[in-house]
C-alpha cells in the first residue's frame, strides 16, 4: 500500500449532485449505484460540499426538533387548511421530504486529496477525519474519490 497512491484506487469519473437536487432524488442515485455518499458541486462544477448516508441519518434523527422541520410542517398544514383537502399523513410526510434538499444536509467542510497522496496516508486522513469518503481534486476540479470500500477491496485483493 505504501506504494500505491490515490489515483490507483480512486473511481473515476465521481458522479456528484448539486445542493438544489431533494432527498429523494439523492437517496435514489445512492440506491441506484450502490454508493454511500455524493461529492456536492456548484454550477461550475467545482466542489462544493459531500454528502453522505451518514448525513441523511443524522438529518433525519435531529429534524423532529428542528426549526426547519417546524416551520415546513406549518406551511404543510396551513396549505391544506388553506384548499380543505387533507391527504394521508404518508403524503405529508412525502411532501416534506420533497422540500428538503442536499444544501440541507451537506457537509461543506470537505476533506480532500491530490491524486499523488499515497493511499497509507488517505487511510489515516479517513481514520483521523472518521470519514469513509476522501475526494481527489486539483484546484477544486474533482478528479476522483477514494472510499473506505475501496481500501477494504485493495486489502482483500491482497
Amino acid at each position: 500500500m505504501e506504494k500505491l497512491s490515490a489515483k490507483d484506487i480512486m473511481s473515476s469519473p465521481v458522479i456528484t449532485t448539486k445542493g438544489h437536487v431533494v432527498v429523494s432524488d439523492f437517496i435514489a442515485v445512492l440506491i441506484e449505484h450502490g454508493i454511500t455518499g455524493l461529492p456536492v458541486v456548484d454550477d461550475n462544477n467545482r466542489l462544493a460540499g459531500i454528502v453522505t448516508r451518514t448525513d441523511l441519518l443524522v438529518f433525519e434523527l435531529k429534524r423532529e426538533l428542528s426549526t426547519l422541520y417546524e416551520k415546513s410542517i406549518q406551511g404543510i398544514f396551513t396549505e391544506y387548511k388553506e384548499t380543505d383537502i387533507w391527504p394521508s399523513f404518508s403524503d405529508m410526510i412525502e411532501k416534506f421530504n420533497r422540500t428538503i434538499t442536499v444544501n440541507d444536509l451537506m457537509t461543506t467542510n470537505v476533506i480532500t486529496a491530490s491524486e499523488d497522496t499515497s493511499v497509507s496516508e488517505i487511510c489515516r486522513i479517513m481514520k483521523d477525519n472518521k470519514i469513509n469518503h476522501v475526494i481527489i481534486t486539483d484546484s477544486g476540479e474533482i478528479l476522483g474519490i477514494v472510499t473506505s470500500r475501496d481500501i477494504i477491496s485493495l486489502v482483500a485483493s491482497g
